[in-house]
């Protein structure tokens, strides 16, 4: 990154179902915003259904984010998202052990 260049900020809505069916529009949004070099902010707080492979995209946006030196921060997360999160192991991965419970 050039000296005193500042990424723009990208926010992604999760929605409210993070499944298969429904992850392509998310995974464009993800990679348009990690080539342009910007910061991350998501947003989980109305997820009321997520499968393996929706976390295994999350997974991969925030390893990519932080190969590239992007930071990715959460607006809010759903305790579904919590939970299904921390079911597989994902908590510390995704960065949620952070995130204030009920946020």
């Amino acid at each position: 990154m050039q000296e005193g260049f500042t990424p723009s900020s990208v926010e992604l809505d999760l929605g409210e179902v993070l499944v298969i069916s429904g992850l392509l529009e998310l995974h464009e949004k993800a990679v348009a915003a990690i080539g342009s070099m910007a910061e991350i902010t998501l947003d989980g707080s109305g997820i009321e259904q997520v499968d393996g492979v929706g976390l295994q995209l999350l997974v991969a946006v925030v390893k990519a984010a932080s190969d590239k030196g992007l930071h990715v921060t959460w607006k809010g997360v759903s305790d579904t998202l919590r939970d299904s999160a921390a079911q597989l192991g994902l908590l510390q991965v995704l960065g949620l052990d952070i995130v204030p419970a009920n946020s």
